[in-house]
């Protein structure tokens, strides 16, 4: 635990913690008018960032042997970068328009819901659902496939839970497919991880939200 407390732990979780809670701003900003909430759930988001951050700048690259951030490759990124447009396109013309009737909150509305909901997902959604618990599970562990294992188990159950949260539900094969591809998804974003760090990771789901950007236009 005495990781956690190191002076350059502490300074890159403020400095991460600080850029995770100004990207959530334009999400906040769109589901709360009061200023007075809003203030208030930022400095939620910039605490919850801090202790989250803090498990991975303390505890990825001392048990992983790999760091969080990597020198970017290009072929590797070159790449990601093509699988990442396939996928894309497949979510566009096969999932969307089967997931967007049913849940249409989860789509962007316009190129500042956009941007907000991008920003978002970037700054907390793969810090919550990626970096933080695999950083937990090697602290517990101290093996990269439980702590993958684990991983996507977190992120199977959230999606569960906020899939069956709303109103209405899922149909059984939807949500079916939602867990399946959750799980596959864990499994390419760990490995994303390992690989290219948290740059490439953010990279891949910045191109895969780009898609929304040809409806939107």
């Amino acid at each position: 635990m005495r990781s956690l407390a190191q002076p350059a732990a502490l300074r890159a979780s403020f400095i991460a913690a600080l850029l995770s809670a100004l990207a959530c701003w334009p999400r906040l900003a769109l589901w709360f008018e009061r200023q007075d909430a809003l203030a208030f759930l930022l400095g939620a988001v910039f605490v919850c960032a801090f202790f989250l951050w803090n498990f991975v700048f303390a505890w990825h690259e001392q048990y992983s042997q790999r760091p969080v951030f990597v020198k970017p490759e290009p072929k590797l990124w070159a790449a990601v970068t093509a699988a990442a447009v396939g996928v894309a396109l497949a979510k566009l013309f096969l999932i969307d328009p089967v997931l967007r009737p049913l849940r249409p909150d989860d789509f962007p509305k316009d190129l500042a819901s956009w941007g907000a909901m991008a920003l978002f997902g970037m700054a907390l959604t793969s810090l919550l659902l990626l970096f933080a618990p695999f950083a937990f599970f090697m602290r517990l562990t101290r093996r990269v496939k439980w702590s993958a294992a684990g991983t996507i188990l977190v992120g199977v159950f959230v999606a569960f839970f906020a899939a069956e949260s709303k109103e209405p539900p899922l149909p059984a094969h939807v949500l079916a497919g939602v867990l399946v591809g959750w799980a596959a998804g864990g499994v390419w974003a760990v490995w994303l991880y390992l690989r290219g760090g948290a740059g490439l990771v953010w990279w891949w789901g910045a191109i895969v939200q780009a898609r929304h950007l040809l409806e939107l236009w």
